[in-house]
């Protein structure tokens, strides 16, 4: 059946087939709680001290500078990533080791840092010293695009010392799990400075990932009032709105990202391809999915594949919807969904 027309049957078989991937898939690009601590809304407890020195690392620009925002460090193993750090406001991580003693395939993991904007240098981490105090070296970022718009706020320049001083405790604070301290501190700082745009963003990220997603949208929100050509904060609330499944918000947000630099944030065009198909939209869908693949050359976000892949099956290509739900299966072969793009492969494969 060639879905030309979105109606009827056609529209059925459309929602039929993003069933195979849940609305969830936008969790996976969330931030999560690192290893030692479970924040939640109710109650954000210390981390318990780890039982050996962890492993310290660092992670700058070339040129040695650190971006102002929040950075995650992730484990991702066969496409699935995993908080396992953050950086504090000099760059520098520490690394719980006993979260990496036992996985079973050290050879499909890598480190990485994450910061929408920027391309990260990976770490195999077969190849990464777990030892006591051990030093992990540098994990450089570069720009994804040579035009910076949107990538870091310019109200930055303009905070008190005040607040840039509770700003940089907050991520000192978060980089040792010191989850109500950090809280506190960002608080404190965008009560300084209420136009402070990266301190709303950092505190978002932390209210989202202890499950305040209201909370947590207000801040993003803030970030973006104070700061209208900044598209990280437009990039988070795409996020949210997936995450309920309110796919005209994830569009719109996620095209406010995208509007402001079309060269720097695959994330947003992989939301923004995702929220068109669910609301329909084959061709817009299409469109974003294939220029956020031309911008994904770490392969970041497979979820591009699988999205560009369900839009030719539909458009009947199904050679072409086979190729990428093969490239989204080697590359994020321990997705939650992946079991089921595998049967679908099969299907298309057996009547190619």
């Amino acid at each position: 059946m060639s879905c030309l027309y979105l109606t009827g049957k056609c529209r059925l078989a459309v929602l039929s087939a993003l069933l195979v991937s849940s609305a969830t898939y936008a969790f996976a690009q969330t931030m999560t709680p690192p290893p030692g601590a479970t924040p939640s809304k109710d109650s954000i407890s210390d981390p318990v001290k780890p039982s050996m020195e962890p492993a310290h690392g660092l992670v700058a620009r070339a040129d040695g500078s650190v971006p102002e925002d929040l950075i995650e460090i992730h484990l991702i193993c066969g496409g699935a990533a995993k908080l396992i750090a953050i950086p504090d406001s000099k760059g520098r991580f520490d690394i719980v080791l006993a979260e990496l003693k036992d996985i079973p395939d050290p050879e499909m993991c890598v480190l990485r840092a994450f910061l929408d904007g920027y391309h990260s240098e990976t770490k195999p981490l077969a190849k990464v010293n777990l030892t006591a105090g051990a030093k992990l070296g540098r994990i450089v970022l570069q720009p994804l695009s040579s035009d910076s718009t949107g990538v870091a706020s310019s109200t930055s320049a303009q905070v008190s010392k005040a607040g840039k001083k509770a700003y940089e405790q907050g991520l000192d604070d978060a980089a040792r799990q010191y989850w109500k301290n950090a809280l506190k501190s960002f608080q404190k700082a965008v009560s300084s400075d209420p136009g402070y745009s990266s301190a709303w963003l950092s505190l978002g990220i932390l209210q989202q990932s202890s499950g305040d997603r209201e909370g947590a949208r207000k801040s993003f929100a803030e970030s973006a009032r104070a700061d209208g050509k900044f598209a990280l904060p437009l990039i988070r609330i795409a996020v949210l709105d997936a995450a309920r499944a309110d796919w005209q918000g994830t569009v719109d947000y996620s095209q406010k990202a995208i509007d402001l630099n079309p060269t720097a944030f695959p994330h947003a065009y992989e939301l923004n391809a995702f929220g068109n198909l669910y609301l329909l939209k084959t061709d817009a869908a299409e469109k974003s999915a294939a220029e956020g693949l031309k911008l994904d050359t770490e392969h970041r976000y497979p979820e591009l594949e699988y999205a560009l892949g369900t839009i030719l099956k539909l458009k009947n290509d199904r050679a072409g919807a086979a190729k990428h739900f093969q490239a989204y299966v080697d590359e994020a072969p321990s997705a939650a969904h992946v079991a089921s793009v595998k049967t679908e492969l099969a299907r298309l494969q057996a009547t190619h």
